[in-house]
């Protein structure tokens, strides 16, 4: 039967083993080392999302000089249709054709649509002009596909900008990819030293456990003292301080 003495010595004994296995806990090298991980691992994340942000940026941008060069692309077309082919409409001949591109057409076919502004055309001329514009309405997509004035120009233009954002976008995806390597490394680090608590340090001392694989991990760190840090953590705790 265990006496009070005992039990007195026994509660002492504890209450040292629980202060030494925490000041063990604190003071491991896995502490100290998953401070410095979920640091990087913050610094990475950070870094990724606003690499992503960058990429969104480009592609909406890309996004815009395709949909602007389609726009002006169209409205040239348009302007060399109406330019060429206006005097095919029946009763529009030279002079009123001219007055038409001069006077009504502003930077879209449909604009015709308001000729009967100008005197000389009346309402069945009007009907002629808006057949004429629906006709070229159906083939405007068949037609964009075609070699027109300023088409060339214009796409090279819009190709060279176009390319510089996919380098540039191309630069940031790899930069991703390799950060994203990075937070492969650490994390299954970062989770292994987060399973372990005080509470399991306590645990252990209490218990007598001398050789625990988790608590020896934990102590340890990556690395030993004795140990020259490895490569990868060198790379990843250098990326904390890469703009």
């Amino acid at each position: 039967m265990t006496s009070i003495i005992e039990k007195i010595q026994q509660l002492k004994k504890n209450k040292m083993l629980k202060k030494m296995a925490s000041l063990e806990f604190e003071q491991a090298r896995g502490r100290q080392h998953l401070d410095l991980l979920l640091a990087t691992q913050d610094n990475l994340n950070t870094k990724v999302k606003d690499i992503m942000k960058k990429i969104r940026d480009m592609e909406e941008k890309r996004g815009e000089i395709e949909q602007s060069t389609h726009n002006v692309l169209q409205r040239k077309l348009e302007y060399h249709i109406v330019s060429t082919r206006i005097y095919e409409i029946p009763g529009i001949g030279k002079t009123l054709g001219d007055s038409i591109k001069r006077q009504i057409y502003q930077n879209s076919i449909n604009d015709l649509r308001f000729a009967s502004r100008l005197q000389g055309i009346g309402e069945s001329k009007q009907y002629a002009i808006n057949r004429w514009i629906r006709k070229y309405e159906l083939e405007i997509p068949k037609l964009m596909k075609q070699d027109f004035l300023g088409k060339r120009e214009l796409l090279l233009v819009s190709a060279k900008k176009i390319y510089i954002l996919n380098e540039e976008i191309g630069k940031l995806q790899a930069r991703k990819e390799s950060l994203g390597k990075k937070l492969e490394t650490i994390n299954p680090w970062i989770e292994k030293f987060q399973a372990i608590s005080r509470e399991d340090f306590i645990n252990a001392r209490l218990d007598n456990q001398i050789n625990n694989a988790e608590i020896d991990l934990f102590i340890k760190g990556i690395f030993g003292e004795w140990e020259t840090m490895p490569d990868w953590f060198k790379d990843v705790l250098n990326e904390v301080n890469n703009v």
